[in-house]
């Protein structure tokens, strides 16, 4: 009995190292994490977006998209992502005092490269 469970060691620990020595898992995948936009007028707004990519094997769930202010509202089409699909990320600032300034976006996913992104937004409010 030793001998089998010896042996069925060795061909988990081998088929574990052919595979890489790593289970297949979403990876995300974007462009840039520090985002700068035009200036914004004073009373108004500003919409953009950013892409999110899953390079890895398994789909990519997002559990969470949050922002550090109330100025600042995102969104996503859809909180799954399959393996080589992307999703689009809406944001609206809305700021209310002059001058340069900066928001966060916090994304939250069960990627194995990346489980939660911090995105920067900066700009300037102008008069």
């Amino acid at each position: 009995m030793r001998f089998g469970n010896w042996l069925l060691s060795v061909v988990i620990l081998y088929w574990g190292c052919a595979n890489g020595g790593e289970i297949e898992m979403p990876v995300v995948k974007y462009e840039r994490s520090v985002i700068e936009v035009p200036d914004i007028p004073a009373g108004g707004s500003y919409r953009g977006q950013f892409w999110l990519s899953n390079t890895g094997g398994k789909p990519l769930r997002v559990t969470s998209v949050r922002s550090d202010c109330a100025c600042t509202v995102s969104e996503m089409d859809r909180k799954e992502i399959l393996p080589g699909d992307s999703a689009l990320v809406r944001y609206t600032l809305t700021p209310i005092l002059l001058g340069r300034f900066q928001q966060t976006i916090i994304v939250e996913n069960n990627s194995r490269n990346e489980p939660s992104i911090l995105f920067v937004i900066r700009s300037k409010v102008v008069f």
